[in-house]
């Protein structure tokens, strides 16, 4: 109730609404807790619940002044989804929310944290995509987005390839699993990201904008033949059920469908959750991220070398996938690869969402803020390496704004030649891909991490 009620004027107006046999009670001179006392006395907890329910039925429970430090020890991802009994609920670091699936299940939650009893909450990965889809939508206020990208599933494009389910939203793209008819395997489908729930939102310019970002991002793949990188199937053009009626029928019947390799295996930042709760020592822990950073500035360099000239700029632990074929780091987001002379402040476009804001640097996001783009370079994109590898030695995420934390207790017993590095890399100390590489050299075992 002092969640959802903030003021006295909000709670006085709810009691007399639905119990006014504890309002006729109360006085002019008593506090909110009296009132309460009375309420509780004269009507049973879970009608006072059901109440607030139906009152909102969308309930968003913020993290509780008194109760945000205890909660900071549960949250560590930026998102993720977790489960009490058989309740869900989901949060959202950016935006400082929890969202429950009923208010028993927010309730049950505040109680456990006041009691620090954190073993009770358990996260769960791997819970329903679709539904954390629909509240990462919701917490960047995109409230009936969700039912219009579902229009999508089933939908054939082509005589090729049918689209199966909503998979994920990222700040460019909406992703969905599809299935090709001609190899019989699961693929990826990527549509240009627009809020279909409200047309008159957006016209002809910024449609013909996101569809060339889709455009580019086919381009990078075709031409930047890595193999950390999906590989392009299609750039398929056809009709869609998410533009309605009134546009014209060149944007509805020429959207654009980019079709890619699904490249099965888990994220980063899911393969992080699995080492920590399997109890991994220190030590793999700090020859893992050595690992990792091998791979990636192995596919930075061959990105920028050989004339390609490509910074890849939204590396975070979602969007780096461990390949259960070959146990090989694999980047899923060619959409966000930027040739390096586009200006010194390239636009960002809405990279910048939950999940992608603690891990670009404290310098870089100032940036942003001041100028609406960021100086894309080797050091950005180093230090963005650094603090996702941090959020591996962790598990807990780099705070939005804020450098790392090298005192956290995971960080300090990791190795003294892996968190250097890190730290290096984190605080902008490394300016070119090859100095973090000779760096990497000194320091590991590996030298060659093709194949390894």
């Amino acid at each position: 109730m002092n969640q959802l009620l903030i003021t006295d004027a909000d709670y006085d107006a709810f009691v007399l609404d639905h119990f006014p046999d504890a309002q006729k009670r109360f006085s002019a001179q008593m506090d909110r807790v009296a009132k309460t006392n009375i309420l509780l006395e004269l009507n049973d907890a879970g009608l006072i619940s059901e109440s607030l329910r139906k009152l909102f039925p969308d309930l968003i429970v913020s993290c509780i002044a008194g109760q945000k430090s205890r909660m900071n020890k549960v949250a560590q991802p930026t998102v993720w989804v977790g489960q009490l009994g058989d309740g869900k609920f989901v949060f959202e670091k950016e935006t400082n929310k929890y969202y429950f699936s009923s208010l028993e299940i927010a309730k049950h939650f505040v109680e456990l944290i006041s009691k620090e009893d954190l073993v009770n909450i358990q996260r769960t990965p791997h819970w329903n995509q679709k539904s954390e889809v629909k509240l990462a939508l919701e917490a960047r206020g995109h409230f009936s987005l969700y039912e219009n990208l579902c229009k999508l599933e089933n939908y054939a494009i082509g005589s090729r390839f049918i689209i199966k389910k909503l998979y994920k939203v990222g700040s460019e793209s909406v992703v969905y699993f599809a299935h090709d008819k001609s190899s019989g395997l699961p693929v990826i489908c990527k549509i240009p990201f627009l809020d279909y729930s409200r047309p008159a939102r957006f016209g002809l310019k910024e449609i013909e904008y996101a569809r060339e970002h889709l455009i580019e991002e086919n381009q990078v793949l075709v031409n930047q033949s890595i193999l950390y990188f999906p590989k392009p199937l299609a750039l398929e053009i056809g009709p869609s059920p998410l533009h309605p009626p009134s546009r014209a029928s060149a944007i509805r019947d020429r959207e654009l469908y980019l079709f890619e390799e699904f490249i099965a295996g888990p994220t980063l930042e899911e393969e992080t959750w699995t080492w920590h709760e399997k109890s991994t020592s220190t030590l793999e822990i700090g020859n893992l991220l050595l690992r990792i950073a091998v791979n990636v500035i192995d596919f930075q360099r061959k990105l920028y070398d050989n004339g390609r000239g490509y910074y890849y700029t939204d590396l975070c632990p979602r969007n780096i996938v461990i390949d259960e074929q070959n146990g090989r780091v694999r980047h899923v987001d060619a959409g966000s690869v930027i040739l390096a002379d586009r200006g010194q402040f390239s636009k960002l476009r809405r990279t910048t969402i939950a999940y992608t804001a603690p891990f670009i640097s404290p310098r870089d996001r100032k940036i942003i803020e001041k100028h609406g783009g960021t100086e894309f370079s080797a050091r950005a994109c180093l230090a963005m390496l650094g603090r996702s590898l941090y959020f591996v030695a962790t598990n807990s995420s780099p705070h939005v704004g804020d450098e790392i934390d090298i005192s956290l207790p995971a960080f300090q017993k990791l190795p003294k030649t892996a968190s250097d590095f890190v730290t290096a890399l984190a605080y902008g100390a490394l300016a070119t891909f090859e100095d973090a590489w000779d760096i990497l050299q000194e320091t590991t075992r590996f030298q060659n991490p093709t194949g390894s």
